[in-house]
């Protein structure tokens, strides 16, 4: 079956298109869309709502494909207009984190889900676990160990995964 959610967004007129089927894997926000002011993607997990499957919290630091602060209306996440360009932001914050030494899943993972918040070393455990890379071992700067990486976080983020392979290849070639 197909359904059609057509409304006004914070870029204007939007349309979004898709399968209904079990498995929510299959459907990935292409754009943030509302239908009558509604969110249609509620009772989804935040990050995905955002197109911001790390959950990267609201900075000054501006990526491409990020929903204007002003225009946020999460409050604490950013936004992306695209599912794409949350997960390139994730790409590039971890190649961030790397040029200033944070290598390893615990040093990569303290950072982007800091203990006061998070069950840091659960999470640290995990990514080591998924990744196949050790927690105080440096992550290769690779594709393949990065989209690791970011499945992890991904999973971690949001309960399950919610990345197909063309859509971390086109994040991934987007980051550049």
């Amino acid at each position: 079956m197909v359904g059609i959610a057509t409304g006004l967004g914070l870029i204007g007129l939007t349309v979004l298109a898709f399968k209904e089927r079990d498995r929510l894997d299959d459907f990935l926000p292409v754009f943030r869309n509302f239908f009558c002011g509604k969110d249609v993607l509620t009772g989804f997990p935040r990050g995905i709502r955002n197109n911001n499957p790390g959950n990267i919290e609201m900075t000054r630091t501006l990526w491409r494909g990020e929903i204007p602060h002003f225009q946020n209306t999460d409050g604490r996440f950013k936004q992306f207009f695209s599912y794409m360009h949350g997960i390139r932001a994730a790409i590039l914050n971890i190649r961030a984190y790397m040029k200033k030494g944070y290598m390893t899943p615990r040093q990569i993972i303290g950072r982007w889900a800091p203990p006061g918040e998070n069950n840091t070393e659960n999470y640290i455990r995990y990514v080591a676990n998924y990744t196949g890379v050790p927690e105080n071992s440096p992550v290769p700067y690779e594709k393949g160990k990065i989209q690791k990486l970011v499945e992890a976080i991904i999973i971690k983020e949001n309960g399950k995964l919610y990345l197909t392979q063309a859509e971390f290849d086109k994040a991934w070639a987007a980051a550049g």
